[in-house]
């Protein structure tokens, strides 16, 4: 099994967040790094997935065109400038 070490990370935040930091390490009674800790980890969590999905959409659309799926910009952009008027295009469809 491997260990994982930590690594101290100096960082700077509004003094108005730095006091809330405190209020909540106090209130839940946790210190100040476990809570910005936690926060961290699921911000880059969230970020990882989010970058993850749209990799995948783009090998996705990649694949797509690779097989001659794809709607041209053009017609596209047709489509979207009609949207909202009273003469809407249809969705387009890939050829």
């Amino acid at each position: 099994m491997t260990t994982v070490k930590n690594t101290p990370l100096s960082l700077r935040f509004p003094s108005q967040t730095r006091n809330k930091l405190v209020l909540l390490s106090k209130a839940s009674r946790r210190s100040q790094a476990s809570l910005v800790t936690e926060a961290v980890d699921n911000f880059i969590a969230n970020y990882v997935q989010l970058q993850e999905w749209q990799i995948e959409g783009v090998k996705q659309a990649m694949k797509e065109m690779d097989e001659g799926k794809w709607i041209d910009g053009d017609t596209a952009m047709e489509w979207f400038n009609s949207l909202g008027t009273d003469h809407e295009n249809p969705i387009p469809e890939a050829k």
